[in-house]
């Protein structure tokens, strides 16, 4: 993994909260990928009358959709608010960082194996 490469990212894209490494498949509609399955839940996001974009950057995308906890790196300026000490943080934390109008990078190229199992939920 390249942490200059990621950071000269956040630099140079000010709109981005974070630059995470893409992770394998999990969830049932990532069968054909994570960005494929994010392609999913911004269809489904539309057809709800809620707009979301996804943006190809090159060897990364921007999203509004929502951010991950899986490795990445962060500006610290989408901390300044912590984390949400709530059910769903995770969401929540996503909700409140699209309303401050960050935007969420994931690496196309850089990716990561899960090694574990999924353990929790409501995070």
């Amino acid at each position: 993994m390249d942490l200059k490469e990621l950071t000269d990212i956040l630099d140079t894209e000010r709109d981005l909260a974070q630059i995470a490494l893409l992770r394998d498949p999990f969830y049932d509609y990532e069968t054909d990928g994570v960005l494929e399955g994010l392609e999913v839940c911004r269809q489904r996001l539309e057809a709800l009358g809620k707009h979301r974009v996804i943006e190809d950057r090159g060897d990364h995308i921007a999203q509004d959709l929502v951010h991950t906890t899986n490795p990445a790196v962060w500006r610290r300026e989408a901390w300044l608010d912590g984390w949400p000490q709530q059910p769903d943080s995770e969401r929540v934390k996503s909700t409140q960082l699209r309303q401050q109008g960050w935007k969420f990078g994931w690496m196309k190229t850089q990716t990561l194996l899960h090694t574990g199992q999924h353990e929790g939920t409501g995070y």
